[in-house]
């Protein structure tokens, strides 16, 4: 998983990850790598770990991200099979709407 963060993709977006988090990461998710599944991520930023996901994950059918920057909503367009909400994730009107659309 290190190596797929920090390799150099062309258009690669921007991710900020530690270090640390990918061991932890590799471990969290190796039993979903190969599943078909949907993946959702608060806080998005820039969209580079979006695109991450998309790369780890060989059946990912659906990727969410949320984030309270109005200008992430453009990874939609840029990102296969991604769809963007925008909030506050401490809001929990703004969280239930999310679920009860997805």
């Amino acid at each position: 998983m290190e190596e797929l963060f920090m390799s150099n993709q062309p258009n690669k977006l921007v991710s900020a990850k530690l270090k640390h988090y990918f061991r932890i990461y590799d471990e969290l998710f190796k039993n979903y790598k190969e599943k078909s599944i949907n993946f959702f991520e608060i806080g998005i930023n820039k969209g580079g770990d979006l695109q991450v996901w998309l790369n780890y994950f060989n059946n990912i059918q659906n990727l969410y991200g949320m984030d309270i920057q109005n200008d992430c909503k453009k990874l939609e367009t840029i990102l296969p099979k991604t769809k963007i909400f925008i909030g506050d994730q401490s809001n929990t009107s703004t969280l239930q709407k999310i679920i009860n659309e997805i």
